[in-house]
């Protein structure tokens, strides 16, 4: 595949040399809107260098605390880590800075996500939001945390929140949703829609601005539908027998020894009952290993394959 280099080569056509020249130009032109948007208090460009950073932690049963002080999005400077912070409309003013191959800008994205709050009536400044930028700006990963009115709650353990993970790459496809909970004090995920045999989990079908609203939506009308029926699995038991053909078939089968091993021993020392809600924290811990975000969703989409596979088995016996 044909590389373009910024060294200085000579060119012997004049009008080649212009089309590299414009080339230049603009790839310049877009890592100074990334700059300009990025520079700190100190007034230097390129020292922030966004980063996932821990949500807003709620009032936890472990500690009885809740930090008051953490604003809705975070960007962690690379230099002194310092901490400065923005919320959902600042963000807009990062340019879009990719064009063609149906790539959409990052400021359509984030404008539609407040205009879909607005729409389904939720308070834009009460949505807490994590991002993080890539090389050049073509690659953008924000988590949208919605309010704790939306929280499933098991009652023994922490909340679960209820979330829309964005993720816009021009090379990796575009823009992908997912909607998940959310284990603060854990970090354990699983996805919206996990008790629904019917619902719909492709993360991966290439999203459209157009998609947003109703992506939203339908993450609510699931949400409220998973809240009954995690209730029920937690009271719901598992055979040892059903447990180790399921960890030693469908596990495998989906996530190969190491995931059939990590699943298993969670279970080792446990003597006591084993509920279908306890298989599904299994699964959301394992998924939360991976750091990248798309591989993340995928083993989130792929623990919800599992979980139902997990419910064939027991609802036959």
């Amino acid at each position: 595949m044909e590389q373009l280099s910024f060294f200085r080569n000579e060119v012997s056509s004049n009008k080649l040399r212009r089309h590299i020249v414009n080339i230049r130009d603009r790839v310049d032109q877009s890592a100074s809107i990334l700059n300009a948007s990025l520079v700190g208090s100190s007034g230097k460009p390129g020292t922030m260098a966004p980063q996932f950073s821990k949500l807003p932690v709620s009032m936890s049963r472990l500690s009885g605390e809740s930090d008051s002080s953490v604003k809705r999005l975070v960007l962690r400077d690379a230099t002194n880590r310092n901490i400065d912070s923005m919320r959902l409309h600042d963000l807009s003013s990062v340019g879009h800075l990719a064009r063609g191959r149906q790539f959409i800008p990052h400021a359509n994205i984030i404008n539609s996500i407040e205009r879909t709050l607005i729409a389904l009536r939720i308070n834009p400044e009460e949505v807490d939001v994590a991002t993080r930028y890539g090389s050049y700006g073509t690659q953008m990963s924000l988590i949208v945390t919605l309010p704790s009115m939306f929280d499933f709650d098991p009652g023994y353990m922490d909340p679960f929140r209820l979330q829309v993970v964005f993720h816009n790459c021009l090379s990796r496809g575009g823009l992908r949703l997912l909607a998940r909970w959310y284990q603060e004090e854990t970090g354990a995920i699983f996805s919206v829609g996990v008790s629904q045999l019917n619902a719909s989990l492709a993360h991966r079908i290439p999203a459209r601005e157009e998609n947003i609203l109703p992506t939203f939506r339908k993450a609510l009308e699931l949400a409220r539908e998973d809240t009954d029926r995690l209730c029920h699995w937690i009271s719901q038991d598992v055979s040892e027998e059903d447990f180790i053909n399921w960890v030693t078939g469908s596990v495998r089968r989906m996530w190969g020894k190491k995931g059939n091993r990590e699943v298993q021993a969670q279970f080792e020392s446990d003597e006591g009952r084993r509920s279908v809600f306890d298989m599904l924290i299994n699964l959301a811990g394992y998924s939360m290993k991976t750091k990248d975000i798309l591989k993340q969703c995928d083993r989130v989409v792929e623990g919800a394959v599992l979980m139902r596979s997990l419910l064939k088995k027991v609802s036959h016996n």
